[in-house]
């Protein structure tokens, strides 16, 4: 059963911070979440995260300890990032986007500790990471690329980059599709001034 003092400190946390973080979210005391933030209903938002103004996190998402989110950024319901995540800013993950940090995942006993490297995900600005996409340890998607729905990315993702499939492998946008991502952005910018996060006192 969770400690009474616990649960005690984390719905004062929720109340001292603007009331934007559903009932039934889990947020440790520790994290430092803007009060534009909002979070949802069973999301778990462990020791030591940090997360910038105007961020949404899906309702059943974990954030893993330490993990750091710049302002602007949507992440959707069903998610899980791994302790030390990096995450930027203006970023969108859809729902259901899954991240590993072990290579060499398996079952031990006590005295028996695996050789354990963690490798957590890094997200750069202006991502966009769709439904049910798979990141494996240690991948960096770069400053606006795209990864389809449905993708298993087993390696980085240049800037500007686009990969769909499994393996995710790249491919070239129509000139079309290019150009509204890129009229998106620019309309994102113009009310997103400040690309700093802001860390609550």
């Amino acid at each position: 059963a969770p400690d009474p003092m616990d649960v005690f400190r984390m719905m004062l946390f929720r109340a001292l911070n603007g009331g934007r973080f559903h009932t039934l979210c889990l947020v440790d005391p520790t994290a430092q979440i803007h009060q534009t933030t909002e979070v949802w209903d069973f999301a778990k938002i462990l020791k030591g995260v940090v997360i910038g103004h105007n961020c949404s996190i899906g309702g059943h998402t974990e954030i893993g300890h330490y993990s750091t989110i710049g302002n602007y950024t949507r992440i959707g319901m069903g998610c899980f990032f791994p302790s030390h995540s990096r995450i930027g800013n203006r970023v969108f993950v859809g729902p259901g986007v899954f991240c590993a940090d072990d290579r060499h995942p398996y079952v031990h006993v006590k005295g028996d500790d695996p050789d354990y490297t963690p490798e957590p995900p890094t997200i750069d600005d202006e991502a966009s990471i769709g439904m049910r996409a798979l990141l494996i340890p240690g991948v960096h998607i770069g400053k606006r690329a795209i990864v389809g729905a449905g993708a298993v990315v087993t390696h980085d993702v240049p800037d500007d980059g686009v990969v769909l499939g499994f393996p995710a492998r790249p491919h070239e946008l129509s000139v079309t599709a290019r150009a509204r991502f890129r009229d998106a952005e620019r309309r994102a910018r113009d009310i997103m001034h400040d690309d700093k996060v802001v860390i609550p006192t």
